[in-house]
Parts: C-alpha cells; structure tokens; sequence
C-alpha cells in the first residue's frame, strides 16, 4: 500500500510538490522533477492500494495556476490507471488543513 499525502500550504512551485514526492520512501532517489517522471513513479514504483490526499489543495492552486491543473491530471491519470488495472486507487484533494 502506498499512501501519499501533499502539502498544498508549503507548495511556492511545482518544484516543492516534486520535493514532497521525493520524500516518500518509494520515490526512487534518481527520480525526475517533472510531471512525466512523476507518473512514470506512481505506476512503477508504488504499490496498490495507492491512496494520494493533497492537503491544503485551495493554496497550492493560487500559487501554481496551471502548474496545478497539470499535477492534478496526473494524479487523476495514475488513478484511472490503477482502476483500469483492477488495483485500488483514490485521489483525494481537500481545499483545507483539515482531514477529510
């Protein structure tokens, strides 16, 4: 199972949202700071159930404009992946601090 929690309140760049990812113990060390390598890591390197929960997502959207919406697709693509696999996956943004 590998569950991955962002931070939105700590995002000034899409660099930080790649820095959070770089944290979690699954992300290969090599992996790439842009969007693609950050798909190609949550088919290849996290493991099903895959649970993703982006925090304070209301922030990270006024601070990475369509930076944002591009993440959020890729998320949502992983997920879809996943699903179409038969393996469990959710994506949950919350617009706050709080849990959902």
């Amino acid at each position: 199972m590998t569950a991955l929690t962002l931070d939105g309140a700590t995002m000034g760049s899409l660099a930080d949202l790649h820095a959070q990812v770089a944290l979690h113990p699954e992300t290969p060390d090599d992996h790439g700071p842009n969007l693609d390598a950050l798909f190609d890591v949550l088919l290849a390197y996290y493991t099903a159930p895959l649970e993703i929960t982006w925090r304070n997502a209301a922030a990270a959207r006024a601070t990475l404009g369509l930076d944002f919406a591009r993440a959020q697709q890729v998320f949502d693509d992983a997920v879809e992946y996943y699903r179409s696999k038969g393996r469990p996956a959710t994506f949950t943004m919350i617009e706050g601090p709080e849990a959902p």
